[in-house]
């Protein structure tokens, strides 16, 4: 008989902060009654608003798909400075990453090659790293799951989604990595309505071509993205996003379609995958307005399935948004 475990949101939130803050063994999955001095204890564990900061550059794109790394490294610096509050880029990625994590740098490879993470990203964050004192083998890059290390191969127990799906997650996730680096791509999909840090996590599964449901199904994918960030191990990994807004896609998707791409020249940082998806989503739409096209709809249920969930805040009152416009 397969061990499946049940994903519903609010109770692996309470388990992770039983072991975590409490140290009280959690035997099972703890049900949504439970009472209010785990609420309070919870809620007080959480920041009061997440913080995402939006850094924007007129000349981080270089010619091509090049980002120009010297333009690239003072927006990291500068928006790694501003999201954590540290003084100097050093001591903000110290608060992020430390010495002994197993580090992964989830990338976006889909869509083509002008589409996805852009390399000089990938490398900065890797550099990042290694200069906190991660060792060079602890220093995961990779996109789907059946390319990381042999090391670090296979899967969970299988994940039980309430809608009936369910998943395996990678290994590398659910059991190795201490410091998940999420790095999407910002951008319209066909069938899920948008991709960004949530929708970066399908294939970090076993199964993903069984998520790809429409929304009229009874599981539909926006909801399966929701629960696959729901799984403890993604959860709990899960220390930064950096979405790459340098050049979004409005409309279409996941593949590059030129006619929908606009400069803007920004990457999006926050440590909330939920936050990061509301703030990007709203900078889509807000396009997708202006050139008289409807809100992506789909989408947006998904990030707001995610918050209900408890991954992170949806609603923009939560939600302290920072602006740096460096040139």
């Amino acid at each position: 008989m397969r061990e499946e475990k049940e994903i519903t949101g609010r109770c692996v939130t309470r388990r992770e902060f039983l072991k975590r803050a409490a140290g009280v063994a959690a035997v099972g999955l703890v049900g949504a009654g439970s009472g209010s001095l785990l609420e309070e204890a919870f809620a007080a564990s959480k920041p009061a608003k997440s913080r995402v900061v939006l850094v924007t550059h007129k000349k981080v794109l270089a010619e091509g798909w090049q980002m120009n790394l010297q333009v690239l490294q003072e927006m990291m610096d500068e928006g790694m400075k501003k999201l954590t509050r540290e003084k100097s880029a050093s001591a903000a990625w110290k608060k992020i990453v430390k010495p002994n994590d197993v580090v992964s740098i989830k990338w976006n490879e889909l869509g083509g090659p002008n589409i996805r993470s852009h390399q000089e990203l990938m490398d900065a964050c890797a550099a990042a790293a290694r200069s906190v004192g991660v060792p060079e083998d602890k220093v995961l890059v990779w996109s789907r799951s059946q390319r990381v290390p042999d090391a670090y191969k296979g899967w969970s127990e299988e994940y039980k989604f309430p809608n009936g799906k369910s998943t395996k997650i990678g290994s590398v996730l659910d059991k190795h990595t201490t410091c998940l680096i999420n790095l999407p791509v910002v951008k319209t999909h066909s069938s899920t309505g948008f991709t960004c840090a949530l929708k970066n996590h399908m294939g970090s599964n076993s199964n993903p071509g069984q998520m790809h449901s429409w929304d009229s199904s009874p599981a539909p994918m926006w909801e399966n993205i929701a629960y696959i960030n729901n799984t403890p191990g993604i959860r709990r990994c899960t220390k930064l996003i950096i979405a790459d807004a340098t050049r979004p896609l409005f409309n279409g998707g996941p593949g590059d379609d030129p006619a929908f791409r606009w400069d803007y020249h920004t990457l999006v940082c926050g440590t909330d995958p939920v936050a990061v998806d509301r703030v990007c989503i709203d900078i889509v739409d807000e396009k997708r307005k202006a050139e008289g096209l409807p809100p992506a709809d789909v989408g947006r249920k998904c990030v707001e399935l995610a918050g209900q969930l408890g991954i992170g805040s949806y609603d923009l009152a939560k939600i302290e948004i920072v602006k740096l416009e460096l040139a």
